[in-house]
């Protein structure tokens, strides 16, 4: 268990090493309105961009395994309906 501080708060974080082993890198260019919806939320979760990113990554590429190409063109059409 890892024991973080903050903000005059201390919180615990379930910590398994087997789970957080890294083997892959993956870097790709982002909007820095994104980069900042995804650094406040961090902040929030009291978590690393790059876990928060993880964490994501991982929700959508499950969503997808469950739903298949339906989960991205619901993604698609509710993106199309805010951009107009």
């Amino acid at each position: 268990m890892i024991v973080k501080r903050i903000v005059g708060r201390t919180r615990q974080f379930p910590y398994n090493r087997v789970y957080m082993t890294k083997d892959a890198p993956l870097a790709f260019r982002i909007s820095m309105d994104l980069k900042k919806r995804l650094l406040k939320l961090a902040k929030q979760e009291a978590r690393s961009l790059s876990q928060i990113c993880e964490m994501l990554l991982k929700i959508g590429a499950d969503e997808y395994d469950k739903d298949g190409h339906k989960y991205l063109q619901k993604v698609l059409v509710s993106r199309g309906e805010k951009d107009q």
